[in-house]
């Protein structure tokens, strides 16, 4: 890894993640006290991100999964 990546951080990169996971999470508030409500809506929008899909094109026709 030196030799093919000589500028990797390992903590830099983990800290950049987590900012840019924080920045898009906090697009998004849910108001509730229910702690498994919380987390069951936050793994749908982690899972919506980690493979979002266009279903539509841009004049409304399916265009199926890409």
């Amino acid at each position: 890894m030196a030799a093919e990546i000589p500028h990797w951080n390992f903590e830099k990169a983990k800290a950049d993640a987590q900012n840019l996971w924080e920045k898009e999470l906090q697009k998004i508030a849910i108001r509730t006290n229910n702690t498994d409500e919380k987390k069951n809506f936050y793994t749908a929008v982690y899972h919506t991100f980690l493979g979002p899909t266009t279903y539509m094109d841009t004049d409304g026709s399916y265009r199926g999964l890409t």
